[in-house]
């Protein structure tokens, strides 16, 4: 999701960001920001609606460099979205596919991923052999677990990671053809190939800025996103009242007009002596019939940093091949409130469940996405609404007996025009 401002103002501190040999060591990688950078970043052109055996090359390209240099990748993809987490930053990102469309269609370059990419990175990665698995839900939290049991760094350009204290550090996913350097040993005087790249440490943050209490960042999220139009003026007042960091607030700071905003939530937020106590001061500065709503904005942003962790543990099934499932987890339910099975949870772990069906199961709502097409017309996921039914009706029509009326349907988010629209799609079994 990220924080506005927060990436810029992390790696223009000198402070805190390192140059760093990466080799001979575990390294876990944020799969969908793995993916969408390979996409989006590497010069694949897409207004055909996809370059495949291009986009193949890249990716097997990049898995060589970190061969090349004895590191081990493990993958760690998104499983669902926790329920009406991300409807709107869904809905946004549709909007957005639509814009790019617009100038595709005509002749302008734009950033659009194809419809089979995502399956077609899946297959790539098991081809080459590279282990991965699919978390129950979207939470990088889990990432930087696994990644501190094994005392070794995460890979990704999201700047959630930045709010993680990640023993082994967080390398930063900037280009796709990284340099790859020589160094020598001091001790055994062997020849050693590595990765050079920009590196963070959570110690050197915790020393730029001491007192302020790390684990309170994910509510800068909460209070600046910068993907939720509705969520950045719900808190503008507030935005727009911070209190301006003074001039010696930091040690050894790189200060510029630009990360002035972020300085200043970094000030207000020091001054906060419990999360409690900052949403409450949040609140001050919202409309009353707004609070509500801004307040479990706030305490959901907060808690899906600390309380959802995956439903098996990680660490033993990429060691083991084995699953073994947590009593204490909070398991992916479905929109009736009742646990998948454990079948099903592990077919899904494996990457073996397409994900629009678990996004249908957990919350019966799916977001379509804009391909490469005449806006004029009726959207291309029309012609596939039917066959879209049959699995709707095979994944909860069991289930409809349990739910209200007004449950007992999809919905989906779609283009008419240059428009979203919510459709409510019957599930059936013919």
């Amino acid at each position: 999701m990220g924080v506005h401002g927060l990436w810029r103002f992390m790696t223009s501190q000198r402070a805190l960001i390192k140059k760093y040999y990466l080799h001979d060591t575990k390294l876990v990688i944020d799969a969908n920001n793995l993916y969408y950078f390979i996409q989006l970043e590497s010069g694949i052109s897409n207004e055909y609606r996809g370059d495949y055996h291009v986009f193949a090359d890249k990716v097997k390209s990049f898995f060589g460099l970190l061969r090349k240099c004895g590191i081990s990748p493990y993958l760690v993809f998104n499983g669902c979205q926790q329920l009406d987490q991300k409807l709107n930053q869904n809905i946004y990102k549709a909007y957005r596919n639509i814009h790019a469309v617009q100038k595709i269609t005509k002749g302008k370059n734009a950033k659009l991923v194809p419809e089979l990419g995502f399956e077609t990175f899946k297959h790539i990665i098991v081809e080459i052999g590279i282990p991965f698995v699919v978390d129950d839900f979207n939470v990088k939290k889990n990432i930087a677990m696994l990644a501190n049991e094994w005392k070794c760094p995460v890979l990704s350009s999201d700047s959630d990671f930045f709010m993680f204290c990640i023993e082994g550090g967080f390398v930063f996913l900037e280009q796709m053809n990284f340099p790859i350097k020589t160094i020598q040993n001091e001790r055994t005087g062997k020849t050693i190939t590595s990765l050079y790249c920009n590196f963070y440490d959570f110690k050197n943050f915790t020393k730029m800025f001491p007192g302020l209490d790390i684990t309170m960042l994910p509510l800068l999220r909460g209070v600046s996103s910068w993907r939720d139009d509705d969520q950045q003026r719900l808190f503008a007042n507030f935005l727009d009242n911070l209190e301006q960091a003074p001039a010696d607030f930091g040690i050894k700071i790189t200060a510029t007009e630009k990360c002035s905003i972020t300085l200043s939530l970094l000030y207000w937020l020091k001054n906060q002596r419990s999360v409690s106590e900052a949403i409450g001061n949040v609140t001050q500065f919202i409309a009353n019939e707004e609070r509500d709503r801004a307040i479990k904005i706030m305490q959901d942003t907060v808690n899906c940093y600390k309380e959802l962790e995956s439903s098996f543990n990680m660490k033993k099934y990429f060691e083991t091949g084995q699953f073994e499932f947590s009593v204490n987890a909070t398991n992916m339910l479905k929109a009736n409130g009742n646990p998948l099975p454990q079948w099903f949870l592990k077919s899904s772990n494996r990457g073996n469940v397409a994900r629009f069906c678990l996004e249908v199961l957990h919350q019966q709502s799916l977001v379509l996405y804009s391909q490469v097409e005449n806006l004029e017309w009726e959207s291309s996921h029309a012609c596939s609404r039917h066959i879209r039914q049959v699995i709707y009706g095979i994944l909860i029509l069991h289930d409809m007996d349990k739910l209200p009326a007004s449950k007992q349907s999809v919905e989906e988010y779609d283009r008419n025009g240059i428009n979203i629209e919510k459709c409510e799609v019957k599930p059936i079994l013919n």
